[in-house]
């Protein structure tokens, strides 16, 4: 009876934050593109807005389901909740997506301008998230035990995981971008103006040649990335092990791939297509892979 009673809150709170953050984010985000002149012309038809709304709809739903679950799962609550919850959304949805798009950007062509206004945009979405949250936080944290938290120290005393963490998401990031994304032609055309594919290791030779600082580059993301799940994982209490694994996974994967189900004028839907499973399947590994090298312990 009680399990029912969680069920059907978190299927209540999941549909209110979405329908929230969907108001908020087409309002505000439409507010934004037409000040700076981005929305030139109406949309052709009622049936292109409802499409894109739907789109969005989708887009805020899945977050909202990874909010609501990592709010529950929690032992945190009020400024350290708050934090946690703008770290999953701005940071993973937003900044992780952002800073890649800007390295990219010769290929995307993506207005700088614009990329501020999501970036912002996805900035009022985590601070209403992160409100809404310590809300259902209040209400539920009577009748929520927590048994389990995160043993972990410092990061200074962790520093050789996450260097060794940095590194596998390099391998994870080369290797699940050749083998998946790369596979699709009109990736290969998109990003290098040919549709021509090469050996693995021909590839990655030509990849260090023709820009090495890639590498650095991601070795920054893959720590940024263990840092980013090292302060959710420390702000997890999960019970069921599996669980923990699962919902790391996708706490790492959910918000950074689902923005490329929704259709854009920068990547065609092959191009989205490719990465989106790319992203999907690379981040959630990893995700399981930093849950396996942080484990917990029983409080």
């Amino acid at each position: 009876m009680l399990k029912n009673i969680f069920i059907k809150e978190n299927i209540k709170y999941t549909l209110i934050l979405t329908i929230f953050i969907t108001l908020i984010w087409s309002l505000l985000s439409g507010l934004l593109m037409g000040i700076f002149g981005f929305v030139k012309e109406p949309a052709s038809n009622s049936s292109d807005s409802l499409k894109s709304l739907l789109y969005l709809f989708l887009l805020c739903f899945f977050n909202s389901i990874m909010v609501i679950w990592y709010t529950k799962r929690s032992h945190y609550s009020g400024k350290k909740l708050f934090i946690n919850i703008l770290i999953l959304i701005w940071g993973i949805f937003s900044f992780m997506t952002q800073i890649e798009t800007l390295y990219f950007n010769k290929a995307i062509q993506m207005p700088t301008l614009m990329i501020l206004i999501t970036v912002f945009t996805s900035a009022i979405i985590a601070i209403f998230s992160g409100i809404f949250a310590i809300k259902i936080k209040n209400r539920t944290t009577d009748r929520v035990k927590n048994e389990y938290t995160l043993n972990l120290f410092s990061i200074n005393k962790n520093i050789g995981k996450f260097i060794f963490l940095s590194f596998l998401y390099v391998v994870f990031y080369f290797f699940f971008g050749y083998f998946i994304a790369w596979q699709f032609p009109a990736l290969r055309q998109f990003y290098s103006g040919s549709t021509n594919i090469l050996p693995f290791w021909t590839h990655m030779l030509n990849q260090v040649n023709q820009d090495a600082f890639l590498i650095v580059f991601q070795i920054f993301r893959g720590f940024l990335w263990s840092l980013i799940g090292y302060i959710l994982l420390k702000g997890l209490s999960v019970k069921n092990e599996i669980e923990r694994y699962i919902l790391m996974g996708l706490l790492l994967s959910v918000p950074l791939a689902i923005p490329l189900v929704v259709p854009n004028d920068f990547m065609p839907p092959a191009i989205r297509f490719g990465h989106f499973f790319e992203l999907l399947i690379e981040n959630f590994l990893f995700g399981v892979i930093l849950t396996y090298v942080f484990p917990s312990s029983k409080n």
